[in-house]
């Protein structure tokens, strides 16, 4: 922040933090801390605390992910740290920097979020993360586009892409279905996520339940960053009558989230974690949630 000439550069803090947000369960804690440091530097020295100022901590608190932590991660959790509304979703358009506030008010229908912490280990540095998004900037960057929704003809960006990248130890043929499928993922969860935005417009909470399933299986076949213990979470809430669950995060265990009535929680709950036992896992953790606003000075 200082670097981006933010605060003053004789500025320094003592922080002390408290949350019960678990770490490393995919829930975006790494963005939450980093913006609401950024909102209390910011309050702490005398800035207006707007719209136009939050904009700039976003880039900070995405610096801050990729040059310090290491993770190559986009921006999503940063913008909804700092610009979430209560009772609303947030619709981000990374192509124009837009934030468009959806009303979300699960409460109001008797629904909420239950959270999944599975505690299956969770990491977006160890590389796992980063390969997924070497071949996506890889394929847009063919094409001359900076994302892949600016690209025009996906399959041929991605057959030259994966031809001039294919791995030593890796043949031709499953390469290239990687590569299609890493690819295909991501134009398939661009177009479910602007239906979900028509469905929560409208109230339709069982078809935003459909995006959430078509979301994770999408995630756990092409993209390959679900584990056992996220699809087993998916799959019981499922059973048990969620309208949709899905993995959340970057994967590779985490969290999955359930959207149901709100009480039928507890008996959603005491059977992922009967499934869990039965497989033989480590026992899940769970919490409600529903849409609230982002990072702010609390009174």
């Amino acid at each position: 922040m200082v670097d981006d000439g933010i605060l003053p550069h004789n500025s320094g803090f003592n922080f002390a933090f408290v949350s019960d947000v678990p770490l490393g369960a995919g829930l975006s804690s790494s963005a939450a801390i980093e913006c609401s440091t950024a909102v209390a530097a910011a309050e702490l020295s005398n800035l207006t605390v707007d719209d136009a100022l939050r904009k700039r901590l976003v880039d900070c608190c995405i610096r801050a992910e990729n040059e310090v932590v290491g993770a190559s991660t986009g921006g999503l959790d940063q913008k909804i740290s700092l610009f979430g509304h209560r009772d609303s979703a947030l619709a981000l358009d990374f192509t124009d920097a837009t934030e468009t506030v959806i009303p979300c008010n699960f409460n109001n229908h008797g629904l909420a979020i239950l959270v999944i912490n599975t505690n299956a280990p969770h990491s977006l540095a160890d590389g796992q993360y980063a390969s997924r998004r070497r071949v996506i900037d890889g394929v847009a960057d063919v094409a001359g586009a900076s994302t892949l929704r600016e690209v025009s003809n996906v399959d041929e960006s991605t057959l030259v892409w994966a031809e001039a990248n294919v791995p030593p130890d890796v043949s031709h043929d499953d390469w290239l279905d990687t590569v299609k499928r890493r690819v295909g993922h991501v134009t398939s969860e661009v177009a479910r996520t602007l239906e979900a935005i028509e469905n929560l417009k409208v109230n339709d909470f069982e078809a935003f339940g459909q995006r959430m399933c078509e979301s994770h299986v999408s995630l756990r076949d092409d993209y390959e960053v679900s584990c056992q213990e996220l699809d087993i979470a998916v799959d019981t809430a499922m059973a048990h009558g969620a309208l949709g669950a899905r993995m959340t995060g970057g994967g590779f265990g985490g969290s999955a989230i359930a959207l149901l009535d709100v009480q039928s929680a507890e008996s959603v709950a005491a059977s992922i974690a009967e499934a869990f036992a039965d497989a033989g896992l480590r026992a899940p953790e769970f919490l409600m949630a529903v849409p609230s606003a982002g990072a702010r000075k609390v009174p």
